[in-house]
């Protein structure tokens, strides 16, 4: 998930300021094991609030951090509304290994039970 979101930043990033080659940029967190959301969003921010605070004022790289701190922002909030829409999925989910289960309760052929489970679990 990480790699798919550096990816989309550095789409945003027009001039590539953020996502060259060298260090500082925000593939550097590819180094730091980031397995949340949260964590990512966290790491993504800090780096650009960094930035920020080590540019001068009205230079390119302190607008660019400022545009990218606002698409972050953005970014993380429409991850957040597609992860709960995902949760009916969930109860869809649910349902369905529950039939299956009932299902193959009556059955007696005791490898078909064991393959469900497995496949459940």
């Amino acid at each position: 998930m990480l790699n798919r979101i550096l990816e989309i930043v550095a789409k945003e990033d027009t001039f590539s300021l953020f996502s060259h080659g060298a260090t500082p940029s925000v593939y550097d967190l590819q180094r730091y094991n980031l397995r949340t959301t949260s964590s990512i969003k966290v790491a993504l921010e800090m780096f650009f609030r960094n930035v920020i605070e080590k540019s001068v004022q009205d230079s390119l790289y302190w607008s660019e951090a400022n545009r990218m701190l606002r698409f972050i922002s953005r970014l993380f909030h429409e991850i957040n509304e597609i992860s709960k829409e995902g949760t009916t999925n969930d109860d869809v989910t649910d349902c369905y290994i529950e039939s299956i289960l009932d299902y193959t309760e009556d059955i007696n052929v005791n490898i078909i039970k064991e393959h469900v489970r497995f496949i459940m679990k």
